[in-house]
């Protein structure tokens, strides 16, 4: 009868193995795992935001109002522009910002275009009057091109918050 009893210890044994598999640890991986999808969250959110705006901004350039300021002023075009314009904007400078993330909001983004309006007025109401209505369209073909997408921009805007808060 020894042989027996050998083989209900192994039994035992078995269970104890089976009892230790479910502590395992998973507070600790979890926490780890919060911060990356909080981070990939982030990522995530600020990408969808660029790519929305991206899509504005290639309606802007495609608009005939927008030619004049697809690129920064030349000093051969406009020698005293800088000494009148202390913070200059432009579309190539617009897209530079898309290309590096740089908008956190469609707000900071229309502000950009809203400031090249701003420019071509100080600049060019008294020397070019023509100049400053092209820069009025771009601003409100922005702002409905931002109409156009504004469920979309305020879900990834409560996304963005809430991702910050957390």
């Amino acid at each position: 009868g020894g042989g027996g009893s050998g083989s209900r210890k192994r039994q035992g044994g078995r269970r104890a193995a089976s009892d230790s598999e479910t502590s395992d640890g998973a507070p600790e991986r979890s926490s780890g795992s919060a911060r990356r999808k909080r981070r990939l969250a982030a990522e995530t959110t600020v990408l969808d935001l660029n790519a929305a705006l991206e899509e504005i901004y290639t309606a802007l350039v495609q608009a005939e109002c927008s030619t004049l300021f697809q690129k920064p002023v030349r000093r051969r075009d406009a020698p005293d522009y800088n000494d009148v314009v202390n913070n200059p904007m432009d579309l190539q400078r617009v897209k530079a910002k898309l290309s590096e993330c740089k908008y956190k909001s469609k707000e900071e983004f229309l502000k950009d275009i809203e400031l090249i309006a701003s420019n071509a007025h100080l600049y060019n109401d008294l020397r070019h009057p023509h100049i400053p209505p092209l820069a009025d369209q771009l601003v409100n073909l922005c702002q409905e091109e931002i109409r156009k997408r504004e469920d979309l921009l305020d879900r990834i805007k409560k996304t963005m918050t809430v991702v910050r808060m957390v």
